[in-house]
């Protein structure tokens, strides 16, 4: 759904009419229309049009708008050993102040796995996460995917992405499950 602002102003005594269509898209894209009928002199009235622009660029700025976090596959199976890949989409990825993996087995706490801050092609790994060398986080054009290799039973769990806006707001996935299965598992 985009965001829109309409706007229509009127002067009876110039006798005209304009009007300012402002439609902001989560996809990326921003349409902006203008429509203005005078008769005998021209109106020229910005002022409106300015603020219309400016109240989506705050919305934006603020994260009014909500980034949609997007989580593709809700339960990932995988046999011991293999290698996963769980994906993260994000509209606006470019503009996030930083995004997070975040891991949850069952029953447990939430244990931060890795960042990526300012848009960085490498990924900054957390606690017993850092010297992995079965993990891997990339960023893409509006993805940022965590690899998992050589899977154990203790990577089943729960795995988050998180957008992080400007001021901190934060926007989730739905989570994607990952589920080891193998001898050790069952």
């Amino acid at each position: 759904l985009p965001l829109t602002c309409d706007l229509l102003l009127e002067n009876d005594q110039l006798k005209s009419s304009y009007s300012v269509h402002f439609e902001f898209y989560s996809a990326g894209y921003n349409r902006v229309s203008t429509r203005g009928e005078t008769q005998g002199q021209k109106s020229s009235d910005t002022a409106m049009a300015a603020l219309c622009v400016i109240l989506v660029f705050f919305s934006k700025l603020c994260g009014l708008l909500g980034q949609s976090v997007v989580q593709p596959n809700t339960v990932v199976t995988a046999q011991l050993g293999d290698t996963v890949t769980l994906p993260c989409f994000c509209s606006d990825i470019e503009g996030a102040a930083a995004i997070r993996w975040i891991k949850q087995p069952l029953g447990q706490k939430l244990q931060d796995v890795a960042k990526m801050v300012n848009y960085q092609s490498d990924a900054v790994f957390f606690n017993e996460f850092k010297n992995s060398t079965r993990l891997r986080a990339k960023t893409a054009k509006g993805s940022f995917n965590l690899t998992v290799s050589n899977v154990e039973p203790s990577d089943s769990a729960t795995y988050y992405c998180a957008f992080i806006h400007l001021f901190n707001e934060i926007s989730f996935g739905n989570g994607s499950t990952l589920m080891v299965t193998g001898p050790e598992s069952q």
